[in-house]
């Protein structure tokens, strides 16, 4: 595989994790601004811009859940975002430096990498609550 393809799927890599998608939305982190952008899929025009207060990095949209799940690595917080209208409807204190936001396939559970305190912490999207932490071997889960 050449230099150039291997960088190209690094980089839609990159981009796909901090990226999530709905029926006709597109959101994004911006680290440096402490935002969501909501895109418009069929214009790609900027629709809102949501303030998380914080570093947002990893998000995750669950099936059938109004939420957007949003790890702010600032805070060490998990932020539930109402996709309706567009604001932190609730936070959760989770580990150290939480980055990548996985939903499980039937919408209940989410998993939360946690960087600086190795660990990945599951969160109940019904109690929202954590339920679990697991602790991992190596450095930045």
């Amino acid at each position: 595989m050449n230099l150039h393809l291997r960088l190209s799927i690094v980089c839609c890599v990159a981009v796909l994790s901090r990226t999530a998608f709905a029926a006709d939305q597109v959101f994004v982190t911006n680290e440096g601004s402490s935002s969501v952008s909501v895109i418009d899929s069929k214009t790609n025009s900027l629709m809102s811009t949501i303030d998380t207060g914080g570093k947002p990095r990893g998000l995750a949209l669950c099936k059938n859940d109004a939420h957007l799940y949003v790890s702010n690595q600032k805070d060490s917080q998990l932020q539930a975002i109402d996709t309706r209208t567009g604001k932190v409807s609730k936070s959760l204190t989770l580990g150290d430096s939480p980055e990548a936001v996985y939903c499980s396939p039937d919408g209940k559970w989410l998993a939360i990498a946690n960087e600086g305190s190795n660990s990945v912490s599951f969160v109940s999207t019904t109690d929202w609550k954590i339920a679990f932490d697991i602790a991992v071997l190596g450095k930045n889960p």
